[in-house]
């Protein structure tokens, strides 16, 4: 029978400081970590319009990675 392989979730946590993406796949093993990237967020203090597009910079480098698979995310907010 074949093996059905797994994509899952990428799940990114936004944070104060940092935008962490992490996701899993599945293998014979088990679930094994298939990409896990850090980005520091350089947020402004005078503006919200600063602050979004510092970050979809981000995520736009954390896509860009080559590290994950897939579109579907689950994100955690503060």
């Amino acid at each position: 029978m074949p093996e059905v392989m797994t994509t899952y979730p990428i799940g990114i946590d936004l944070d104060d400081r940092c935008l962490t993406a992490a996701q899993f796949r599945s293998t014979r093993k088990g679930p094994q970590l298939r990409g896990l990237f850090c980005r520091p967020l350089d947020l402004p203090a005078n503006g919200e319009a600063d602050g979004e597009a510092a970050l979809i910079a981000a995520l736009k480098t954390i896509r860009a990675s080559g590290y994950f698979r897939g579109r579907r995310a689950v994100l955690n907010l503060p």
